[in-house]
């Protein structure tokens, strides 16, 4: 996965086998920094609001447990632990508002759900959104710019399809998609919703 910072100047990426480290691209120097040198498998980057840490899943080289973790983006300073389970996490991201993370993990034998969780230390998690039913599961996630909103993929309906949900509340749901969709990602301004048809 490569990202873009929100300044639109760096990239965010993870490369490296077997243990992919997180490394960062200055677009107008043409310059790579390594960020992490640690003995784990770094992957799914995500820039914190103002472009200052990365926020990354740090786990075994095949995949699916690990802790999220922060650094920041210009690879100074310590690494925080944000969550301390090694735990099946998927899509991390931030709040606009930079207070919280958010993702998606299966919790012991529960359907994948979205949760949030604070960045201040020993912070709990809360889920905002589980699904209908034991038969069902969310997917990706993605939170407005504004704030207000989250979209997100489950397959209650049978197959995939996106929905919409007021942030964090979780009041009222609206599908939003017809025959399939997946993959949320919010306009700049947070006007239009773009995602991955399945048909």
């Amino acid at each position: 996965d490569v990202h873009i910072s929100p300044d639109g100047r760096h990239v965010a990426f993870a490369a490296g086998n077997p243990y992919p480290s997180l490394w960062t691209i200055d677009l107008q120097r043409g310059t790579k920094t390594r960020i992490t040198f640690d003995q784990e498998a770094i992957s799914l980057p995500a820039w914190s609001p103002d472009g200052q840490k990365l926020l990354f899943l740090a786990g075994s080289p095949n995949g699916g447990v690990g802790v999220i973790r922060s650094k920041s983006s210009d690879g100074s300073g310590e690494e925080q632990v944000l969550t301390s389970d090694p735990r099946p996490y998927f899509y991390p991201d931030w709040t606009p508002d930079g207070k919280y993370i958010t993702y998606v993990m299966t919790d012991g034998y529960q359907p994948r759900a979205f949760w949030r969780q604070s960045i201040a230390p020993n912070s709990q998690p809360e889920a905002l959104i589980r699904p209908p039913s034991a038969q069902s599961n969310l997917y990706q996630a993605a939170v407005s710019p504004d704030g207000h909103w989250v979209a997100y993929c489950s397959d209650e309906s049978g197959e995939n399809n996106l929905y919409i949900t007021s942030f964090p509340e979780a009041k009222g749901k609206w599908r939003v998609s017809n025959n399939g969709g997946s993959y949320p990602v919010w306009s700049k301004k947070g006007k239009e919703l773009f995602f991955k048809s399945l048909t």
